[in-house]
C-alpha cells in the first residue's frame, strides 16, 4: 500500500460486481444471501488504495464457508438474513467494520431504465435491443441475483451480455412477452414488435405570387443577398 493514509471503505458489490449500472454513491442496497462475492475497496485522499495485505473477515461462526478469494475479496456460500459485518484490518494498524443487509427474496424486478431500453418501448423489426434489469427488496436494489430470462412469440434472445442483461430481436411484426426471473421471483414483460418508422417526406411549400415572393423573394432574388 502506498503511504496515502484510508478515510475510507466500502463494499462495491452494488456498485460494480454484480450490477451493470451504477447506482448513486450512498444509495441502500441490499446482497443476496447466496453464493455471495464481495469485494472491499480501500480509499485515501478519494483515491482506490491496494494493500496485497488486508486481512477481510465475518465474525466467527457467522456462516459456514467463507474463503479469502484475493486480498480484497470474499466469496462466502451463505449469510443469514439480517444484518451481517465485515471486519476489515489493513496495514498502519488500520481497522473498519462494514454493516449490509442481508436478504433471501425480492419482491419487485424492474427494468433499469436510467442506461438500458425500456421493455414497454417497441423494437424495430431486425435489430437487437438490450434490456436489463434489478431485483428490489422494500425499494433497496439487490445485489448477487442470479437471473434467468425466457421469452414467446417470434422474438430472438441473447444470453451473453452481463448477469442482468439481455438482447432481443423481432424478425417480424409481432407481440411476445418477456419472462424474468431472480431471487426466487419472477415478472412477464410484454414486448410489441414494429416496422421500422418510415422516412418523414420534407415539407414542401408552393410559393404564391402575390404574398411569399413579397415576403421572402424569389430564389434568384433572394440568391442576390447571400455573399
Amino acid at each position: 500500500m502506498g503511504s496515502s493514509a484510508i478515510d475510507r471503505v466500502r463494499i462495491n458489490s452494488c456498485y460494480q460486481t454484480y450490477l451493470l449500472f451504477d447506482p448513486p454513491e450512498g444509495e441502500p442496497c441490499a446482497i443476496f444471501h447466496q453464493n455471495l462475492y464481495i469485494i472491499v475497496e480501500i480509499f485515501g485522499e478519494d483515491n482506490r488504495l491496494v494493500d496485497q495485505n488486508m486481512i477481510l473477515r465475518l465474525p466467527e461462526g457467522a456462516v459456514e464457508t467463507v474463503r479469502q478469494r484475493r486480498w480484497d475479496a470474499l466469496s462466502i456460500d451463505q449469510l443469514p438474513v439480517g444484518i451481517s459485518t465485515i471486519e476489515i484490518e489493513s496495514g498502519d494498524n488500520f481497522f473498519a467494520a462494514i454493516d449490509f443487509d442481508v436478504v433471501d427474496e425480492i419482491d419487485m424486478i424492474a427494468p433499469s431504465v436510467e442506461i438500458y431500453a425500456d421493455p414497454k418501448d417497441p423494437i424495430t423489426v431486425g435489430y437487437w435491443q438490450k434490456f436489463c434489469f434489478k431485483g428490489q427488496a422494500n425499494g433497496v436494489v439487490v445485489a448477487g441475483l442470479d437471473w434467468e430470462f425466457s421469452i414467446t412469440g417470434n422474438i430472438e434472445i441473447n444470453e451473453g451480455y452481463g448477469f442482468n442483461c439481455i438482447l432481443v430481436r423481432g424478425n417480424e411484426v409481432t407481440t411476445g412477452s418477456l419472462l424474468v426471473s431472480a431471487g426466487g421471483y419472477s415478472m412477464s414483460f410484454p414486448l410489441v414488435v414494429v416496422d421500422a418508422m418510415p422516412a418523414t417526406a420534407p415539407d414542401t411549400h408552393v410559393l404564391n405570387d402575390n404574398t411569399d415572393a413579397k415576403r421572402f423573394g424569389t430564389p434568384g432574388i433572394r440568391a442576390q443577398f447571400i455573399h
